[in-house]
């Protein structure tokens, strides 16, 4: 699944000039050496193509933390959507999402949606828009890890840990979303994103927030702080999850 994103995001890329596809790409690494070694690394890719009838949008996203050698965070993210302009504060739209996470509430999930969209607010410079619709997910629990902690001595047997591997999880849902956006100045603007999918299965929701301040015509530096959430999640997992972030961004 990594390198095909990867491969598809040097595809997309390389072909979003000729295609008139503006992109932004953001990178974070914090790393920490001495009695703990610790290595956390954030990355978010968009590709943006706007005509008089379509809009797409295209968007990856990863997470990778690691502590003294030893995975707690690992997760990727792929997301497209297509919208179909009715005038020009309306659309209705088809989406894609899918996502894998080692260390999340679902292994990994698949959902399409369907939809409508409106800008409440399209001027200069506030953007505020609203998507309401309804899709399916598909999802994939975590393994249920059982065993004893045992001390390997001489003489004793440790008793094997018992994996429970759960079936996929299949659902219709509701989906929703606010994307909103304010240029504070000519350098700085302030943004947050939220988005729901509730099926009888389990709530999914994301809300990001964050600032970015420019220093040129390509270069930001961006802080975000993410929060998500699932209703439905394994006994020894919690249900929400934050990520602090601070990245470079270069718009092409």
């Amino acid at each position: 699944m990594k390198n095909l994103v990867l491969s598809a995001t040097l595809a997309l890329a390389c072909s979003a000039h000729a295609q008139e596809w503006k992109g932004v790409g953001e990178f974070g690494l914090a790393i920490t050496g001495g009695n703990t070694d610790t290595q956390n690394i954030n990355g978010k890719f968009g590709l943006v193509k706007d005509t008089d009838a379509w809009k797409h949008e295209f968007a990856l996203a990863l997470l990778q933390s690691k502590t003294d050698d030893s995975k707690t965070a690992q997760r990727y993210e792929a997301a497209w959507t297509s919208g179909y302009k009715l005038n020009e504060i309306s659309y209705v739209y088809g989406s894609l999402r899918y996502e894998n996470d080692k260390f999340g509430a679902f292994r990994n999930q698949t959902v399409a949606g369907i939809g409508y969209g409106i800008y409440a607010i399209k001027e200069e410079p506030t953007t505020l828009l609203f998507e309401v619709g309804a899709g399916y997910r598909r999802a994939q629990p975590q393994d249920k890890v059982e065993g004893a902690v045992c001390i390997a001595l001489v003489g004793v047997v440790c008793p094997p840990f018992v994996v429970t591997q759960f079936p996929k999880e299949g659902d219709g849902i509701l989906r929703g979303k606010m994307d909103f956006s304010h240029q504070l100045n000519d350098n700085t603007s302030l943004y947050d994103t939220f988005l729901i999918e509730a099926g009888s299965d389990n709530k999914f929701m994301q809300n990001d927030l964050g600032v970015a301040v420019k220093m040129s015509d390509a270069f930001a530096v961006k802080v975000g702080f993410q929060l998500r959430h699932n209703s439905d999640v394994a006994p020894n997992l919690k249900k929400t999850d934050r990520l602090f972030t601070t990245n470079l961004v270069y718009s092409f």
